[in-house]
């Protein structure tokens, strides 16, 4: 199948459905590779003057398409959100009936240029006083329909790629990841789980107005779940604190004919059965053996014709210190294992970063072009 016939929206929609494509779509995240090259370097002599949607034509990939939106959040008074930069720093400051907190995030070199996200520095919540904080800007959020902008993104993307909606981390998770740490986080959680627990209730019943937002939104694909991990979310903390709110969330998704994807660029190798259970349809950006534990053989095992891997090359592959002949064979074995190609989109853990060789994003690119047809024949 010539690359320019191709029609990558039908070619997902029946990777994340189960049915039988005719090509193996390859989605990559190149935006930060490319951001990177535009502002520093420059873009490989071969791709000179090209937009990044007309280098992803260029090198057989779809479009990755994870800029939809499908409600914008405003937040009702007397809770105020005030964002600031200091240099390098970006502090966001949330004022409250329950009492104020900050966040403060910084870029490290090149960061900013190349779109990468600042780190955090200082999370929010300090004291045990901060989750009723928390739990009241979540009861302030109020989720308006976007469903224009989406259809106007949508429209942008047409059979180039299908849109990816992004809701993020589950309330628990949110918690973790980006107001406590996951040090305090399970710390306080072990001292007082009376006080976690009740903010994250408390935000758990806030975000579910979310749910028949999106669920009568146009969208097909949504993610609701990111950076699973074996470790930092183990399956105790797994099957507790996740799974009800993901069942219920999944379920809904699907009575409305939704696809679920989950974001795993973290070692899955002791959650496969669980997102099974989670109701989840994709796996976004999976990470696989030499990043991680866990091999594209255990992820196929356990999720068969439930679960599609959207992943598979782990972003150090791309580096110029990587053997070319590395990454090739790596690519062979992917392939072999996942023949014939069912439940299948090749793709980045997590994103081909600023740094990487030209050399090894070109390998991919004929790869995928010479690989394309379903079956997959090596």
């Amino acid at each position: 199948m010539a690359a320019h016939s191709v029609n990558w929206r039908e070619q997902i929609q029946k990777a994340i459905s189960g049915d039988q494509p005719e090509a193996i779509p390859a989605v990559l995240r190149i935006d930060k590779w490319y951001n990177a090259c535009i502002h520093g370097t420059g873009l490989p002599d071969e791709l000179s003057g090209m937009s990044i949607e007309q280098v992803e034509d260029h090198l057989g990939f779809a479009r990755s398409a994870r800029g939809a939106k499908v409600y914008d959040i405003r937040y009702r008074p007397p809770v105020e959100r005030i964002e600031r930069q200091e240099g390098d720093r970006v502090i966001t400051e949330w004022r409250t009936a329950s009492g104020n907190v900050r966040c403060v995030r910084s870029y490290g070199p090149g960061d900013r240029e190349a779109g990468l996200s600042p780190t955090i520095v200082e999370y929010p919540i300090r004291t045990l006083d901060d989750y009723r904080v928390f739990a009241e800007i979540a009861e302030a959020a109020e989720f308006v329909p976007a469903y224009d902008t989406y259809r106007t993104y949508d429209a942008a993307i047409g059979p180039s790629g299908l849109p990816m909606v992004i809701l993020g981390a589950i309330p628990f998770h949110e918690l973790l990841i980006r107001w406590t740490g996951y040090e305090r986080g399970y710390l306080d959680l072990f001292d007082r789980p009376d006080v976690v627990l009740e903010a994250v209730e408390r935000a758990n019943r806030a975000w579910r107005r979310m749910w028949p937002i999106v669920a009568e939104s146009p969208a097909e694909l949504v993610m609701h779940g990111v950076n699973f991990d074996s470790m930092m979310t183990s399956p105790p903390v797994f099957r507790e604190h996740f799974l009800p709110y993901l069942r219920e969330f999944t379920a809904a998704m699907h009575t409305a004919g939704k696809k679920v994807a989950f974001h795993g660029d973290g070692d899955m190798s002791d959650l496969l059965d669980l997102v099974v259970e989670a109701g989840f349809d994709v796996a976004d950006c999976l990470a696989c053996a030499p990043m991680v534990r866990c091999t594209i053989a255990q992820a196929r095992s356990a999720w068969r014709d439930k679960i599609t891997i959207w992943g598979g090359i782990p972003s150090p592959m791309f580096e110029p210190s990587t053997p070319i002949e590395k990454l090739r064979d790596h690519l062979e074995m992917i392939y072999r294992q996942l023949a014939p190609g069912d439940r299948f989109m090749l793709g980045v853990a997590d994103q081909i970063m600023p740094g990487a060789s030209w050399q090894h994003v070109k390998l991919v690119s004929h790869w995928v072009r010479e690989h394309r047809d379903y079956p997959i024949r090596l």
